[in-house]
């Protein structure tokens, strides 16, 4: 198996927790784990744009949603960063895992 779609899924597995955390209103748990989250999607990142025959275009795809997260925690409302990563973020990893199958 590719080390990237291992490494995908540890993180797709970090945000999921990190949602659930935010869904409980455990919120000084999940804010803490997000600099963890941050370095994991900057590694994932830099993998994906070292793929061959991948876009920028798509690579831009995870900036965005993490734009959109540093929205909602500036907004302190925690249940769209929750669903920002849920759902957003999941998508767009799931997509970026098929790029590596």
């Amino acid at each position: 198996m590719d080390q990237t779609i291992v490494y995908i899924d540890k993180v797709s597995e970090l945000v999921k927790a990190i949602s659930e955390l935010f869904y409980q209103q455990k919120n000084k748990e999940a804010l803490a784990a997000m600099p963890s989250l941050l370095d994991g999607i900057m590694n994932l990142t830099t993998m994906i744009a070292e793929k061959e025959g991948i876009s920028e275009e798509s690579t831009q795809e995870l900036v965005k949603v993490m734009g959109e997260s540093l929205v909602a925690m500036e907004k302190k409302d925690y249940v769209l960063l929750a669903d920002i990563l849920q759902y957003d973020m999941i998508e767009t990893l799931d997509r970026y895992k098929a790029l590596f199958v």
